[in-house]
């Protein structure tokens, strides 16, 4: 069984989602040396480095996501990719939206910030953003 962790939405700038992934996802990982791990990434981060342990396997994303439709174009391809490589997968965690379901595994997906919603200075942006979020919640 495979777990997967799309970290496509991580760069070089430092974030609480970044920290969360660094430190978290590498005690896990090598307190788990007999699950397998997938990590998704982009190549703003060099993670090979980081997480160089046995039953640690690496796929880059080819899409960078520096806008919404890079996002989600980037989103699309992992999505393709785990889906027609599903065989084996226990679970997929996401760290940004959008995110698409894969058909039976399970999936995590992790929110870091909503302030968009509330902080907005432009009061379209607040309900675009909150339709956004409620569609693909």
């Amino acid at each position: 069984m495979k777990y997967v962790l799309d970290i496509s939405c991580l760069d070089t700038y430092a974030s609480g989602a970044k920290q969360r992934f660094l430190s978290l996802y590498s005690e896990l990982i090598k307190n788990n040396k007999n699950k397998n791990f997938l990590i998704i990434y982009t190549s703003y981060l060099d993670v090979k480095k980081g997480f160089n342990f046995p039953n640690v396997s690496f796929k880059k994303n080819k899409f960078s996501q520096d806008n919404y439709l890079k996002k989600i174009i980037s989103t699309l391809y992992i999505f393709f990719y785990l889906t027609f490589n599903s065989k084996n997968l226990k679970s997929v965690e996401y760290f940004t939206l959008p995110f698409f379901k894969v058909n039976n595994c399970l999936t995590v997906f992790t929110i870091h910030d909503l302030r968009i919603i509330y902080f907005s200075k432009s009061s379209i942006k607040k309900v675009a953003y909150k339709l956004f979020f409620k569609f693909f919640l």
